[in-house]
């Protein structure tokens, strides 16, 4: 039985390609000690030159830089990227044919990096950062549009038997209140999931830890299929504490009930940090 921490945070690179996120980012991933990283909403040949800096010595990283596709007013724009890190303790480096991303902009995919990996002990694993795409309307369609984004995902990988798939799916409980008059229930992922056979067999998916992960919502998400998450593991958080580095109180943010205040202006991190134990038999 191999236990395997991992650590999943956006970290609001979205619109800032030339900015640099503050350095507490590698501080804050380095005090948590994953044996997986996975950080959505990335972006920057500085920003990935400054993690693999960071973490290249102790883990297999990658990335890539999101796809370009073209606005509605004509401009060429490049999308979020993801990068992600494999401690060479826990897996063996995977070949290149075993890691794919998002090669092309797609309306109807998510931003995602998918890594077949194997660890130590041979067995296989299947890992997949995503954040899912947001539109500028807070309505039925634009829920249905993110809806479709994690169905595709789901159909895609559904004959991987061990796997994971974590990372900002814009999409939770509290997202259907902004349709007072047509709600989309969160059931419906849930529903989706037991289709695809993501449910059989599992303690939670999709499972986030206690707590919110975006101004008072839940969005950030773990969806598993043939491992098991170790629910009384400590691991397992949705941490704000990285608010304690933040002293330009007069940039945009807010307050999280822990106390501690975030930026939500690109480059700062405005999403917890996502950590949690999973256990493969």
């Amino acid at each position: 039985m191999t236990n395997i921490k991992i650590l999943e945070w956006n970290i609001n690179q979205r619109s800032c390609e030339n900015s640099s996120f503050p350095e507490y980012v590698i501080t804050e991933i380095s005090r948590k000690n994953p044996d997986v990283i996975v950080l959505v909403e990335f972006k920057g040949e500085n920003n990935r030159s400054r993690l693999d800096r960071a973490f290249s010595e102790r883990y297999y990283t990658y990335s890539y830089n999101g796809s370009q596709y073209t606005s509605v007013n004509g401009n060429i724009k490049t999308g979020n990227g993801i990068y992600m890190g494999l401690k060479k303790s826990i897996f063996n480096e995977p070949s290149p044919e075993e890691i794919t991303w998002e090669e092309s902009f797609k309306d109807k995919q998510p931003n995602w990096l998918k890594i077949k990996s194997t660890i130590k002990t041979g067995k296989e694993l299947t890992i997949i950062g995503v954040r899912v795409k947001v539109g500028s309307k807070h309505d039925k369609k634009e829920l249905n549009d993110r809806k479709s984004q994690i169905n595709w995902l789901l159909k895609e990988n559904k004959q991987t038997k061990r796997q994971i798939i974590i990372g900002d799916l814009n999409y939770g409980p509290a997202e259907t209140d902004w349709c007072e008059k047509e709600k989309l229930n969160w059931q419906d992922i849930v529903y989706m999931m037991r289709d695809e056979g993501y449910l059989d067999y599992q303690q939670f998916s999709p499972y986030s830890p206690p707590g919110t992960s975006w101004k008072g919502k839940q969005l950030d998400w773990l969806i598993t299929k043939g491992v098991f998450i170790d629910g009384h593991s400590h691991y397992n958080q949705l941490d704000w504490s990285f608010g304690k580095n933040n002293d330009l109180f007069y940039l945009e943010g807010y307050r999280v009930p822990e106390g501690f205040f975030i930026i939500n202006e690109p480059p700062f991190p405005d999403h917890a940090i996502l950590t949690t134990e999973i256990t493969l038999e």
